[in-house]
């Protein structure tokens, strides 16, 4: 029987952070043995490891995948509502009223969708100039994480009533979802544009079709310096020419790429390549 709680020691940590590090991107720093516990003893519980020695052996040999894919889980972060901070999805909205709008197809990645909210935001705000005007915009928007268990969640596109509570407009409720029993499910019209798929924005292989808007938010803040210029150079690599990147509204590009420039849109910033 594992223990309820399980402690890391400083070697172990040591060990978990350069492992952390690698297999999803995100730096520990110090003292974050907390978070550690916290975070993993459930995975421990789960597959009936005894010891963060144990967890780290079995880590390492790569064998279980399940339990590799549990690890990268818990670590990562996906904290994530409809429509997160409006004013970028405000800007988007401008966008797609001018140029981006007229597009033979445009092609939208939301690059770190957690369960789906962005993506789904981003989807409800085309249908609804869909709506408005006789010219439609033909879209498509792919959805990535790291994380499958989220990924499935994304898929459903199933919500509880606290998550379409927090940031979603009461219109939107009523014109992009149909109640199921306590949940609230996003209209097979706005699922058909989008495609949920797994990616690890450190080793994916970026052999994408180019983009015309890419919505990397929230996510690089947990990167170290290195891997954030890598993930934005990689990004540039995939985004056309006249498109736009989106990033958090607490994250800059300083320091960490000369390939796009900012340009106020609405209320908040969008990037642009040079």
């Amino acid at each position: 029987m594992v223990a309820l709680t399980q402690k890391v020691n400083t070697r172990e940590y040591e060990q978990l952070k350069v492992i952390v590090k690698k297999l999803a991107g995100v730096e520990l720093g110090n003292n974050k043995q907390y978070l550690v516990e916290s975070r993993f003893n459930p995975v421990m519980k789960e597959f009936n490891i005894s010891g963060f020695s144990n967890l780290i052996n079995s880590i390492k040999m790569g064998r279980d995948k399940k339990l590799i894919e549990k690890f990268i889980d818990a670590i990562t972060t996906h904290e994530t509502l409809f429509f997160r901070d409006r004013t970028p999805f405000d800007a988007l909205k401008k966008l797609l009223m001018g140029d981006l709008g007229k597009k033979r197809k445009l092609r939208i990645w939301s690059a770190a969708a957690s369960t789906g909210q962005e993506a789904y935001s981003i989807a409800m705000i085309i249908e609804d100039i869909n709506k408005r005007n006789s010219n439609k915009i033909n879209y498509e928007i792919l959805g990535t994480d790291i994380s499958e268990d989220v990924l499935e969640y994304a898929k459903k596109g199933a919500y509880r009533s606290y998550e379409v509570s927090r940031g979603l407009p009461k219109e939107y409720l009523s014109k992009y979802f149909d109640r199921e029993g306590t949940n609230y499910k996003i209209k097979n019209e706005l699922k058909r544009h989008i495609t949920f798929k797994k990616f690890n924005l450190i080793t994916g292989l970026y052999n994408f079709q180019k983009f015309d808007v890419v919505f990397c938010r929230n996510v690089l803040i947990y990167f170290d310096d290195l891997n954030k210029k890598l993930v934005y150079k990689k990004i540039a690599s995939v985004l056309n020419d006249d498109g736009y990147l989106f990033i958090g509204s607490s994250e800059s590009l300083i320091n960490y790429s000369t390939t796009f420039k900012k340009q106020a849109v609405e209320k908040t910033f969008v990037y642009t390549k040079n």
